[in-house]
């Protein structure tokens, strides 16, 4: 905290990392099982979208809080 403080505690980081989290774990787990359930693309596009969009927003209000 002494190096960077509040520098990285953004709206705009806080969505990267709600975005990245949606890609690089929820999409892997629901394209997984969709494989497995013989699920449409469209299926897996749908339902990832939607998570992507959750967790990009809710890593956009948690980093805008900011500190305590």
């Amino acid at each position: 905290m002494n190096t960077y403080g509040d520098r990285f505690r953004t709206f705009g980081h806080g969505a990267l990392h709600g975005g990245l989290l949606g890609v690089f774990v929820v999409l892997p787990i629901i394209g997984i099982n969709a494989l497995f359930e013989k699920q449409s693309f469209k299926y897996v596009a749908i339902n990832v979208g939607y998570w992507v969009v959750t967790l990009t927003a809710m890593g956009a209000i948690i980093g805008a809080m900011g500190p305590g």
